[in-house]
C-alpha cells in the first residue's frame, strides 16, 4: 500500500466542527485531484483508443474471415462426407453386383458342365446308333433272308 493510500485508511472525520472546514477543504482538494487524475488518464487513453479502433476493426474482420473460413470448411466437410457416403454406397452396390455375377458365373459353369456331359452322352448314343445302322446295313434284306432260308432258292436262279 502506498503512503498516500494510508492516509485514506487513517482519516476519520473529527467530531467537533473546527476540523470540519479543514477536512472539507481537503476533501474538495482530493476530489479535484481525483477529477484531474481521471481527466489526465482519459486524455492519455484517447490516443490509444484512437489507435485501438482500427485494430479492433481489423480484429473483427479477421474474426469474420476465420468464421467464414470455418463455414467453408464445414461446407466442404459436408460435401466430402456426402461424396464418401455415395462412394461407400456404390462400393456396396458393386460388391453385391459382383457377388450376383459370381453366382451367375457359377451357375453358367454348372450348366456348361451338364451340357458337356449331355453332349458326351449324345455322342456316345449317336455312335451306338451309327454302329447299329451299319450292322443293319450289313445284314441281308428281308427278301434275301427269306431266299436264303428257302430250300428251293438254292436250286433256282433269282428272277
Amino acid at each position: 500500500m502506498d503512503r498516500w493510500e494510508e492516509g485514506f485508511d487513517a482519516w476519520v472525520p473529527s467530531k467537533d466542527g473546527a476540523d470540519e472546514s479543514k477536512s472539507d477543504d481537503e476533501r474538495r482538494e482530493l476530489l479535484r485531484l481525483a477529477r484531474d487524475l481521471g481527466a489526465a488518464r482519459d486524455a492519455a487513453r484517447e490516443p490509444v483508443a484512437v489507435e485501438l479502433e482500427p485494430l479492433k476493426r481489423m480484429l473483427r474482420q479477421a474474426v469474420e474471415a476465420v468464421a467464414a473460413h470455418r463455414r467453408g470448411l464445414a461446407e466442404l466437410r459436408r460435401g466430402f462426407e456426402a461424396e464418401l457416403a455415395a462412394a461407400r454406397a456404390e462400393r456396396e452396390l458393386a460388391a453385391a453386383e459382383r457377388e450376383h455375377l459370381d453366382e451367375r458365373e457359377r451357375t453358367i459353369h454348372e450348366v456348361e458342365k451338364e451340357l458337356a456331359g449331355m453332349r458326351v452322352a449324345l455322342e456316345e448314343q449317336r455312335q451306338q446308333l451309327e454302329a447299329r445302322e451299319r450292322a443293319l446295313d450289313e445284314r441281308p434284306s428281308f427278301s434275301e433272308g427269306l431266299a436264303e432260308l428257302s430250300p428251293t432258292s438254292k436250286s433256282r436262279p433269282a428272277t
